[in-house]
């Protein structure tokens, strides 16, 4: 058993494993992080994108 939050199965689907929703789990927040030593250009132009995008809220199914 692994927790999801909804908007996964949307993206990530196996057609063996059956889905059950949680109703009452709160939502869950999603951050993007990297290893200092690892940043690069592509690093910083995805963080750029994320930034100008802002907070994105999916929707419960």
């Amino acid at each position: 058993m692994h927790s999801f939050p909804a908007h996964v199965t949307r993206h990530w689907t196996m057609s063996r494993i059956r889905r059950l929703p949680i109703r009452d789990m709160p939502s869950l927040t999603f951050v993007l992080v990297w290893r200092t030593e690892s940043e690069s250009e592509p690093v910083r132009a995805l963080a750029e994108a994320a930034r100008d995008l802002g907070p994105l809220h999916f929707e419960h199914r």
